[in-house]
């Protein structure tokens, strides 16, 4: 029996849905989740039977809250993975912390691994805060928890770390 609905959550899974919709769910209802905002995707491809839920980050409000918290912060680290979702992320922070530039030095993590990560986090200095975004995949590919990278990353780092992700929540 088919599902009364298919929900597709994030990039990924939205793709995989784009290229087997007709082959393992012709005709089922689809909620496309975590769409980014440059979907390129005609919604008859699921055969007009679909409703996409776009979302942005919150950043400006998150970063002015951090600012007024840590009212001596001087840079922002910011970490994402290199995934699609990840690339996406940053481009949409990037986009929204533009406005910072001049007064806050925004830096962005490379694709390396996870102890290299690590290792750069030890050298922020105190006028620092980390910014968690999307990040699950180190460069060698390997896949982490929200929860062992930010346990991690709070080992490494004596500065602020903060997460746009519900996974963060009491592991920075």
């Amino acid at each position: 029996n088919p599902p009364d609905v298919v929900i597709a959550s994030d990039m990924n899974a939205i793709t995989f849905l784009r290229n087997y919709y007709h082959i393992l769910f012709s005709g089922v209802p689809v909620i496309l989740c975590g769409v980014n905002s440059d979907l390129d995707c005609d919604f008859w491809e699921f055969d007009h039977n679909c409703i996409a839920l776009t979302g942005s980050i919150p950043v400006s409000d998150n970063i002015q809250e951090i600012v007024n918290l840590y009212p001596d912060t001087k840079n922002i680290f910011v970490i994402n993975d290199f995934t699609e979702a990840g690339l996406e992320w940053r481009a949409q922070i990037s986009t929204r912390l533009a406005s910072l530039s001049g007064d806050i030095n925004i830096e962005y993590n490379e694709d390396r691994t996870l102890e290299d990560l690590m290792t750069t986090l030890r050298t922020l200095s105190n006028d620092a805060i980390v910014l968690f975004g999307h990040y699950n995949v180190d460069g060698k590919r390997i896949y982490y928890s929200q929860q062992e990278i930010q346990t991690r990353a709070r080992q490494n780092c004596n500065v602020p770390i903060f997460g746009m992700m519900g996974g963060s929540i009491g592991y920075g």
